[in-house]
């Protein structure tokens, strides 16, 4: 495989026991310090976690839990899918937990403003 200039074949396990799950992975735009993730629905409580991973401390944060019906099949069902705002301050989410699908906002600058550039 030939990678671009700025890539290496260097591979690296982050978040080991903790990132055990398959999830919609970015880092933010502002600061490379924080992963933002979600999972897909848990097989017991139907629920999907939105949560931040701390690269320097190596923790997890779990930003909220978001109840899909269990009736949405894989073509149908509505994964969180976070983005970063521009600024790194907020998340935007899909979801479906209030009946119907929406957009919602999570301000997640009370964990990101302040933690230090990594």
């Amino acid at each position: 495989m030939c990678l671009p200039p700025t890539w290496t074949s260097k591979v690296e396990v982050i978040g080991h026991g903790i990132l055990t799950e398959n999830g919609h992975m970015t880092f933010s735009p502002t600061n490379k310090r924080w992963l933002l993730s979600d999972t897909y629905p848990d097989a017991h409580t139907n629920e999907r976690v939105l949560f931040l991973f701390d690269m320097a401390q190596g923790v997890r944060h779990d930003l909220g839990s978001y109840y899909t019906s269990p009736d949405l099949k894989k073509e149908n069902r509505c994964d969180l899918h976070p983005r970063w705002s521009r600024d790194g301050r907020h998340v935007c989410i899909d979801s479906i937990h209030d009946s119907e699908r929406q957009m919602y906002i999570v301000d997640v600058s009370a964990l990101t403003d302040g933690a230090g550039q990594a």
